[in-house]
Order: C-alpha cells, then structure tokens, then sequence
C-alpha cells in the first residue's frame, strides 16, 4: 500500500517539474526526397528525407558560423538543440550531409539528409487500383531541459516539393502539428498508383484470352477433342502469362483485385470446357440448343462477375 502511494507522489512529481520546464519554439519542416524500398510483407518503407530544424540560443558571437559533417556533430554536443524521434521507425535512423548554421544574434539552423525506415500501414486488396497514405510524424525526444514546442517553417514546408516517382502518382499533401501541445509534426502524403502500366500489360490480354475462348461457342461442329485443346492452350497460356508479371504482384497473405480477376479468368474458361463435354453427351439437337444460350449467357455472365468482384475489392 505504502509503495503505491509512494509510486503515485513520484509520479505527480514528475508531471510538476514537465509543467515547470521553460518552453521552446522549434522550427520544423521535412522534404520526402524518395522511396528506396518497399518491403510488403511486413509493411516497412525505406525512405529519404530532408530535415530542417531552428530555434534560438542564449548564446551570441560577432559573426555568423558553419559547420558541416562531422563538425556538426561535435557542435551539436557542445551545446542544446532539440532531439527528435520517429514514431514506428525500424532500425537506425542515418544521417548524411549535416549543416549547421549559428547566427551572430543566436539563431541556430540545423539541415540534414535522413535514412530511415518506418512501419507502415499499406492496403493492397484494391491492387492495381489501391491509394497508399504515407503518415510520418517527428515529436521531441525526452528527456530534455525544455518543453519543446513546434512551429512551421513555411518556407521550407510549403514551398519544397516532393519528386516525381515512377508508379505512384501524389494526390495530396500537408503539413500540420497536432497534439495537446502542438509539439507533433505530421507530414501526410496521398498516393495512387499508375494503373496504365497494368491496363495495357495485364487485363487486356486477359480479356483477348477470354474472347478466343468464347469464340468456341460459335464453331461447335468442329471436333470435340479440337476445341478442347483450345481450352487447355487458354489455360496454359493464362497461367504462363501470369508468372510473367508475378513478381510486380504484391506477396501478401491475402487476394488483391488482380489475383481474384485472375483466378475468375481460368475459372471461365474452364466452364467453357465444361459446357464442351456436357454437349457432346446430347444429341445434334440439344447440342446446338445448349451452344446458343451459352453464347448469349456466358457474356453475361462473365460481365456480371467482374461488376460483382469490382463492388467487392473496389
């Protein structure tokens, strides 16, 4: 009993001395430079990134000073400056390129390139349709001798802009603090992926394959066996096609909207194989009967099940 109450006076104690602590402005912005890997499985993105950081000091001297590199780092423990976090980093965060600037008046302007990785949470079901949100947040690093609060630097915020990438497409971006003290730096960036590449590479030829195999409908007076060796062909050459552009395909533990449209071809196709055998049990009659409402069902069918499937992923 006695050491949960002396648990708790440590604890208001500790809160007493953070409401204590003198408060300081920090200036902040970050550039996303690019991404250099993706890691699906396990929802990490490698990135670099620029950091600027200001505020001021006590200190003042007669001129300006520049460090750079390593001379940076010397200074920096010479003196305080505002230690930062990423939440949901993976690993170590490096840093390369360091500038530092201290003005005659005070004034401190810390630059630096930033590798890093961060956990994040990526959604691919609606591939190659998906948008991705890229949410990164700095905050103060404790403990420190200061409340540390941010303010933008709007010139370095708003006016840097972010590179064009290859497959993704930026839908928007901002800039905000947030937090009861105003002392989280949220940089967030909305992205689509270009679905062109996949257009043109995957679901048109899917399509071709699935109209050579209706097109069996209409010649059932050649050979069974003929039209069979169609299906199969269909089917090989989906499959092979398949492994072609695997690797552009997220490995993930469930199906995308490209995996469920794949494995909806191959099962078309293969009824079409079905519907093969099944009238060549009939007679010449009910043969030609079963191939003409195949021909007017099967596209309807097959349009209503990528309307179904697209409502479901999409």
């Amino acid at each position: 009993m006695k050491k949960g109450f002396f648990l708790i006076l440590l604890l208001l104690a500790s809160l007493s001395l953070q409401a204590q602590k003198p408060v300081k402005d920090i200036g902040i912005a970050l550039r996303l430079n690019d991404f250099t890997h993706l890691f699906v499985r396990n929802d990490i993105i490698a990135m670099n990134a620029t950091l600027w950081l200001k505020w001021q000091s006590f200190k003042t001297s007669e001129h300006d000073r520049y460090f750079y590199d390593d001379q940076v780092d010397e200074q920096l423990n010479k003196m305080w400056w505002p230690r930062y976090r990423i939440p949901y980093s993976r690993g170590k965060i490096n840093k390369d390129n360091q500038t530092l600037l201290i003005k005659a008046d005070g004034e401190v302007v810390y630059q630096s390139k930033l590798s890093f990785s961060i956990e994040a949470a990526l959604d691919f079901t609606r591939f190659p349709f998906d948008y991705q949100t890229l949410d990164l947040k700095i905050e103060p690093a404790e403990p420190s001798a200061y409340q540390t609060r941010y303010y933008l630097m709007k010139t370095k915020a708003e006016g840097n802009q972010t590179p064009p990438m290859i497959e993704w497409r930026e839908l928007g971006k901002s800039h905000q603090l947030i937090g009861k003290d105003k002392n989280i730096y949220q940089l967030k960036i909305q992205y689509q992926r270009k679905y062109d590449y996949y257009l043109f590479k995957v679901f048109l030829p899917m399509l071709m394959i699935l109209m050579i195999s209706y097109l069996l409908f209409w010649i059932h007076q050649q050979a069974a066996i003929t039209r069979l060796s169609v299906i199969v062909t269909s089917l090989l050459t989906l499959v092979a096609f398949e492994w072609t552009f695997n690797d552009t395909i997220p490995r993930v533990s469930y199906i995308t909207y490209i995996q469920a449209m794949i494995v909806y071809a191959l099962i078309m196709i293969s009824s079409i194989g079905l519907m093969v055998v099944i009238a060549e049990q009939l007679s010449e009659h009910g043969k030609n009967k079963v191939m003409r409402y195949a021909r007017m069902l099967y596209p309807l069918i097959l349009a209503g099940g990528i309307i179904l499937i697209s409502i479901i992923w999409l």
